[in-house]
């Protein structure tokens, strides 16, 4: 079989012939020029975790790959070269390489390690807002909160890193929603609950839960939590069944979701659980079995909530779900970034501890014990810091938050790291301080900061790109 690959030096796009057409559109939404003394270019094939291809050209040559015959799963990688160093790179999302196929496939190809703002302008000025890539790799932007905090919003926006442009919907929330709770639902639906609504009083937190189809565009709201929440923890933690607790001092109660059983309709209930403070839980993480980690400013807040199917088999009563942690010689956090690492494990890292101090330790919650041990420590302190999942296996992207807990001030550093073996991408700076703002890690690898306005600002520069390399 022959591949065969053409690069055009403006910009792309990259076009692979396998018995078929695969064009790969370098994508640049950004002021930058990737291309800015590039000489050579490398052009690299990977299928299922492995390289099979990695060749490099002159900028002006004619670039083939013959007789590649690998089919699989893969990304395409493309570098751009100045005298030998990577200066511009670019990573396809993941293909399926098959033999008769003709597709268009983008990437983000920018200069590396600079974190550039996009050139097309949000519908808002939002911070504090929801941000989630949908399974189409496009990026879903809803709510948020003004620059001034005085007054939220309600519109939903989607951008699209095949174009690098953000398009409005048509479609609104219920209510003018920030600081709310954003999941993708088991039917790949969105579920937001909860949050603030910014009135002439000031914030007040909200019972609401609602359902999104990103595909219609259809919002269906369903019945309210029992109680307002904001700064909680909501979690689908096994099929048709989620838990909302935290984010309100007034009940002693822990919300849970179920379908009711005639009409199907979801139905939120309350319950006490036994030797578990619901008040103090400030943040969650589910993992892959079912059993949620719960973070909490006191022991009777933190720990294991485990109703999963093999646990309420053994003991159907969900008041007995909770176990503390036995917290060692650990300090409890609060605002810090609570990540599932593995079938078994939940880091948890920077934060403040109850004593008000920003923390750049990381520990690790382990499930068997319920205790925490050593784990891997960020690089800054970050308060109510935003991460992602990178497109590598044990590495994530953490972004946004606050030195110091307030939220009129912001990080602005980024960094991809790998919690499991403690290994870092050079850091990178941000490119303004984006107060409030989001991290969500695209299809591509790229790293797409949105939203955070200080006091004044517009909407312009209202997002950030960057794609991160290393060198080593």
């Amino acid at each position: 079989m022959l591949l065969k690959l053409l690069v055009a030096c403006t910009g792309g796009p990259t076009v692979i012939q396998p018995n078929g057409t695969i064009v790969l559109d370098l994508v640049n939404p950004t002021p930058a020029d990737p291309w800015d003394g590039v000489d050579q270019v490398r052009i690299e094939v990977w299928v299922e975790g492995q390289s099979v291809s990695s060749e490099t050209f002159d900028v002006d040559d004619t670039m083939e790959l013959p007789d590649l015959d690998a089919f699989g799963t893969g990304r395409f990688h493309v570098a751009g070269l100045a005298g030998g160093n990577v200066v511009s790179y670019g990573r396809s999302p993941e293909v399926v390489l098959a033999p008769d196929t003709d597709r268009n496939v983008a990437m983000t190809f920018l200069p590396v390690n600079q974190v550039l703002p996009i050139l097309d302008t949000m519908a808002q000025p939002r911070s504090q807002h929801g941000a989630l890539r949908l399974p189409d790799n496009r990026v879903l932007l809803l709510g948020g909160a003004d620059p001034e905090r005085s007054q939220s919003f309600d519109d939903i926006e989607i951008y699209d890193p095949a174009e690098g442009i953000f398009q409005p919907t048509g479609s609104y929330l219920p209510v003018p929603l920030y600081d709310m709770h954003l999941s993708l639902s088991a039917e790949r639906t969105i579920w937001l609950n909860g949050g603030r609504v910014l009135l002439g009083d000031g914030p007040r937190s909200q019972a609401v839960f609602f359902e999104y189809d990103p595909i219609s565009g259809q919002i269906d709201m369903a019945t309210d939590m029992n109680v307002p929440r904001a700064d909680h923890c909501f979690t689908e933690f096994r099929d048709n069944f989620g838990v909302a607790m935290g984010g309100n001092r007034d009940t002693s109660s822990v919300d849970y979701l179920r379908p009711d059983p005639d009409t199907g309709e979801w139905t939120w209930s309350e319950v006490v659980i036994s030797g578990l403070d619901q008040t103090a839980v400030t943040g969650c993480a589910t993992l892959p079995g079912g059993e949620v980690y719960l973070q909490g400013v006191s022991e009777s807040s933190t720990g294991l909530f485990d109703f999963s199917e093999d646990a309420a088999a053994a003991n159907p009563n969900l008041s007995d779900a909770f176990y503390a942690v036995e917290s060692g010689t650990y300090e409890l956090l609060e605002g810090a970034m609570i990540i599932p690492i593995g079938e078994e494990q939940v880091w948890v890292g920077a934060g403040r501890t109850t004593g008000g101090s920003s923390s750049t330790t990381g520990r690790v919650f382990d499930v068997p014990t319920r205790s925490f041990v050593g784990g891997v420590d960020p690089s800054r302190e970050r308060v109510d810091g935003r991460w992602d999942a990178w497109i590598e296996e044990g590495w994530y992207a953490l972004g946004c938050g606050s030195p110091d807990g307030d939220d009129s001030r912001s990080q602005t550093t980024v960094e991809l790291i790998n919690l499991t073996t403690g290994e870092r991408y050079p850091y990178l700076e941000g490119d303004r301080a984006r107060p409030g703002c989001s991290i969500t890690v695209q299809a591509d690898g790229a790293l797409l900061i949105t939203g955070g306005f200080e006091s004044g600002g517009g909407a312009e520069d209202g997002a950030a790109v960057v794609v991160p390399y290393d060198p080593i």
